[in-house]
């Protein structure tokens, strides 16, 4: 029998310790979907954590409501691809990181009071981009 959208909520918050994931808080707790259900994500167990509504607002908004507009399809044609990401122009990548490395990222992202964890990971990728292509010119001339 297939559990309710509420059970697997329940489930989630279980499975947390009624904990967001991201601070550590117990307090004002909602389920984030990992992969949003617009972007073809699924209600089921792998897909949910639990956050606070401050981690969610702060940590997972770019995810929901990118600044970059020009990423979202519009809605008639999201219907269609069940993506609400133009995949045509934009791919989405899963990553993990070892704990040394993740502890790196949150304080590069404290530190340089960057909006969201999504964006510090973007903005390191970019730095190292662009020593690499400065490496890559440095031994070619």
């Amino acid at each position: 029998m297939m559990s309710s959208l509420s059970d697997l909520f329940t489930e989630c918050f279980e499975r947390d310790g009624y904990t967001c994931c991201d601070c550590g808080t117990k307090e004002d707790l909602e389920i984030h979907h990992i992969l949003p259900i617009s972007q073809g994500g699924k209600n089921i167990i792998e897909n949910l954590k639990t956050v606070c509504c401050s981690c969610h607002d702060s940590n997972y908004n770019d995810v929901h409501y990118p600044k970059d507009k020009g990423v979202i399809i519009p809605f008639k044609e999201r219907e269609k691809s069940r993506y609400g990401i133009d995949k045509n122009r934009f791919s989405q990548i899963l990553m993990t990181f070892p704990n040394e490395m993740v502890e790196e990222i949150e304080a590069f992202w404290h530190d340089e009071k960057i909006k969201n964890r999504s964006e510090a990971i973007r903005e390191l990728v970019v730095r190292g981009l662009q020593k690499y292509k400065e490496g890559s010119s440095e031994h070619k001339g």
